[in-house]
């Protein structure tokens, strides 16, 4: 019998929502659909999840993609507001980011949600230009094409979400946007965690017992690019490394390079922040739980468990009748796995 693995990328970013009709409306905008609609009982949802409350959960599709959909959680009753727009430094963070055609369309409707009053924690679009293979490795205004993205973060009380836009660097497979979207944006194409303390090693887990491909791994300081400093407040003295989890079938070629990424920044500096997991974990509205697939639950459910793995629970149904499990990874964060 061959090891047990994740399929494919990153399946789905659940976020808990009082409201799913508002939610849906505003991820319409983004390319999404309305997909399959499930529930669980308290006692099912606490047996699964570990909240003590009935859940109605609703699937949100994005064309024909096979990973980077979303769930939206609705709890009778939460456990509490979440991130509720914390920044990208803090512990326990979790995001999306989405490929867009049309960066700026996404930073007009963000800055007139603003203007309307409504919450929102905003920064950018912000250029992060690619030095590699630039001649004499300075950028040539004005001369020659510039490589690169912009980077524009909007997160709402219950959707932390970032936008990028690629200028002339082609990466087929990473994301496909919708271009008959408001938004002209892509499914999740990587979502991120930020984690503080507790080794390099905690994130083997995700390669030797998910099978995902471990793939860059690069140093973060406050000399590194403009764009990763502002996002993250980085200060002289800080220190990331940020690693990606790749499908299996991702390779490093542009060109082969596809979505579905977990990408983690780690963070080493003498200055911390506040433990914030607590705040990312299923009952809470926001940003909550990340979800794979799995060919068979039961094989690794015991995988997970022999893996360092905590708090796992029986494999059962979850709201939408698929076998499932729960557990925390060795890095202290929510994940469910459901067999496909």
């Amino acid at each position: 019998m061959s090891d047990p693995v994740v399929l494919g990328g990153l399946y789905e970013v659940c976020t808990g929502v009082p409201d799913a009709v508002e939610a849906i409306g505003l991820w319409e905008a983004f390319g999404y659909r309305v997909g399959p609609t499930g529930r669980l009982s308290a006692s099912a949802a606490k047996a699964l999840y570990g909240v003590d409350s009935a859940l109605t959960s609703v699937r949100l599709l994005h064309q024909e993609a096979d990973h980077g959909l979303l769930r939206l959680m609705v709890w009778d009753k939460p456990v509490g507001r979440g991130l509720d727009m914390a920044p990208l430094p803090t512990y326990g963070c979790r995001w999306s980011v989405h490929r867009s055609t049309d960066i700026m369309a996404v930073a007009n409707h963000a800055e007139a949600w603003e203007e309307e009053g409504r919450p929102m924690n905003r920064m950018g679009p912000l250029l992060n230009a690619r030095m590699r293979g630039v001649e004499g490795g300075l950028l040539q205004p004005f001369h020659k094409p510039i490589t690169g993205l912009r980077e524009l973060q909007i997160f709402m009380p219950h959707h932390q979400i970032v936008v990028m836009q690629r200028f002339n660097l082609h990466v087929p497979l990473y994301g496909q946007p919708h271009e008959g979207s408001l938004l002209k944006t892509s499914q999740v194409c990587h979502a991120g965690l930020t984690v503080q303390g507790g080794g390099l090693q905690q994130f083997d887990f995700y390669e030797k017992i998910f099978g995902l491909k471990r793939g860059n791994q690069i140093e973060v300081d406050h000399r590194s690019a403009k764009v990763s400093v502002l996002m993250f407040d980085i200060k002289e003295g800080d220190h990331y490394d940020v690693i990606d989890f790749d499908d299996v079938r991702s390779e490093k070629p542009h060109e082969r390079q596809r979505s579905g990424r977990l990408r983690i920044f780690y963070r080493t500096s003498p200055r911390q922040t506040p433990d914030r997991r607590a705040d990312s974990m299923p009952g809470n509205l926001g940003y909550s739980l990340y979800t794979y697939r799995v060919a068979d639950a039961a094989a690794m459910r015991a995988k997970v468990l022999a893996g360092g793995a905590s708090k796992v629970t029986d494999v059962m149904p979850d709201e939408f009748g698929r076998p499932a499990f729960s557990f925390r990874s060795p890095d202290g964060f929510a994940w469910t796995l459901f067999q496909a």
